[in-house]
């Protein structure tokens, strides 16, 4: 949401929805963004509440501007307008937790890796791909070994637990969604639909065929 206070804006996000958010000030404008779930690792890696200062950063400040101005006077395309305008500012706002959460471990720190976030990105948007740690140390400039320690230090976890984590967790949004099991699984970068069932069983305490049921 973005509030003012003393004169000056503030883009507040918060990671856990409130019927009726209270901030410090007056509300100027609220959104609500979809992470795709609780599931999510990056929803999972971010504190309870970021909020980011616009008189610190000159870029925010014009789009908050851009934002309270499409939202108050209702035009033909507002809505795409605040849709893109709210990325910005959101991509802002994890910018700066990148930042500020890189000395603990986590996915945060991993973004904030200048090595590291490579295969992070990687695995991120093909984690369909069936990668290897060679590969991934390759794609963050890394020895294997180097790759392996560092990644578990900085993440608290294995790359293959992370990819595998990220794999469930779109699966499950994709089953919510309504697609089939076996096609899921595919698409989720798993050997077969049967492998696939008992991770998703482990990860969820459910079986896939239950999620895609309801």
């Amino acid at each position: 949401m973005l509030a003012s206070r003393a004169g000056h804006k503030r883009i507040v996000l918060r990671s856990q929805a409130a019927p009726r958010p209270h901030v410090a000030g007056s509300v100027l404008a609220a959104a609500v963004v979809d992470f795709g779930g609780a599931d999510n690792p990056l929803l999972r890696a971010l504190p309870d509440e970021l909020v980011l200062q616009t008189a610190h950063d000159p870029r925010a400040a014009a789009l908050a501007d851009f934002f309270i101005a499409e939202a108050a006077e209702p035009r033909c395309g507002g809505p795409a307008a605040l849709a893109r305008i709210g990325e910005l500012l959101v991509l802002l706002v994890l910018r700066q937790a990148v930042d500020a959460q890189a000395a603990q471990p986590g996915l945060l720190a991993g973004l904030a890796h200048p090595l590291l976030r490579r295969a992070v990105l990687a695995m991120l948007d093909a984690p369909q791909q069936p990668w290897r740690m060679e590969e991934l140390a390759q794609v963050a400039g890394m020895s294997r070994s180097r790759f392996m320690l560092e990644f578990r230090e900085c993440l608290g976890t294995t790359p293959g637990a992370f990819l595998s984590g990220w794999r469930l967790t779109l699966a499950r949004r994709q089953l919510q969604g309504g697609d089939k099991v076996k096609a899921v699984a595919q698409r989720a970068g798993f050997g077969s639909t049967a492998a696939f069932s008992r991770a998703y069983s482990r990860a969820f305490r459910t079986p896939p065929t239950q999620t895609a049921a309801l």
